[in-house]
């Protein structure tokens, strides 16, 4: 499949489950729509829920200053690989929408490079929380469908695939 996602992966598109290529394409689109994009780098690891991937330095920065778009979050739950560092003072933002919202946690290393764990979430607020809850009782993570339902059809965001 050839499609700009896939052009900042570490690895292989071709070694990528359908559910790790559906949570990419929509992770894609909500940056897009939000002209984010062009400020992933490389993509280090690819989850059906989330990414891992290197950001540009003035992406923690845009975030910061965008108070209209983002809300700064808790990144508690969010863990990063050694040697990344989780930013613990306005380091985890979260879109608005009560449905469908990006989260961006930052990290840094020794070198001041910024790893991002972006992911998309079904709710916000205290829906989100029993999500979570649900997930923890279930094992399950957020389904990589379910966002491209909510994409699709509460925000007009087209992921890039369909569902059959």
């Amino acid at each position: 499949m050839r499609h700009p996602a896939f052009e900042k992966l570490s690895g292989a598109a071709s070694e990528l489950s359908d559910l790790q290529k559906a949570g990419l394409l929509n992770i894609h689109a909500k940056l897009a729509s939000l002209d984010l994009g062009d400020a992933v780098g490389t993509i280090e690891q690819v989850l059906p829920s989330r990414i891992f991937a290197r950001v540009d330095d003035h992406l923690l920065d845009q975030l910061r200053e965008s108070p209209d778009l983002f809300s700064p979050v808790s990144g508690v739950s969010h863990s990063f690989p050694k040697p990344w560092k989780r930013i613990e003072t306005m380091g985890s933002f979260k879109t608005r929408e009560a449905q469908g919202n990006l989260q961006v946690t930052f990290a840094s290393n020794s070198d001041n490079q910024l790893l991002a764990d972006i992911d998309i979430d079904d709710n916000r607020g205290v829906a989100h929380a029993f999500d979570v809850n649900g997930h923890a009782l279930t094992g399950a993570d957020t389904h990589p469908y379910n966002i491209h339902q909510i994409l699709l059809a509460l925000q007009g965001i087209d992921p890039g695939y369909q569902l059959s």
